[in-house]
């Protein structure tokens, strides 16, 4: 099961005024960080740490790289609002699909323990909230409830 919201489809719906507005001139290199960020340090190592079937040792290591990311955006996020350029920008978007993913995916297969673990980073996931609160991002929850609040 996969959230029905990719970045792209968010990245159309949630486009305050083009293109412009979500990449801002010169920051263009640290939106394509949080990409990466959100590719393979939470989305890739999220599905390898519930993967059924993976050694444990796999899994585990999996689970550690995904919360060692996690605490570096809490740490960063902890004096920024922003991901990037101090407003919205498409590293939002991607941080805030990567999360929404985890949370109404991926944490389901997670032990109570590593659910905790996840969920125990609460300026990332007040940003989450905070987004969430946009009209433009919660159409896309279609109904998924977060368990990190």
């Amino acid at each position: 099961m996969d959230v029905p919201l990719t970045p792209r489809d968010a990245r159309s719906t949630l486009r305050p005024a083009g293109r412009a507005s979500l990449y801002p001139s010169g920051a263009e290199s640290r939106i394509e960080a949080v990409e990466r960020i959100c590719a393979e340090d939470i989305r890739r190592a999220a599905r390898r740490a519930v993967e059924a079937g993976a050694d444990p040792a796999g899994r585990a290591a999996a689970l550690e790289q995904l919360l060692g990311t996690l605490g570096r955006l809490e740490r960063y996020l902890a004096g920024e609002e922003y991901p990037v350029a101090g407003r919205l920008t498409a590293a939002d978007i991607e941080l805030w699909a990567a999360l929404v993913q985890l949370d109404t995916v991926h944490s389901r297969r997670l032990d109570t323990s590593a659910v905790r673990r996840v969920a125990g980073h609460p300026v990332l996931w007040g940003h989450v909230r905070r987004l969430t609160a946009r009209p433009a991002f919660a159409a896309h929850l279609d109904g998924f409830v977060s368990s990190a609040e």
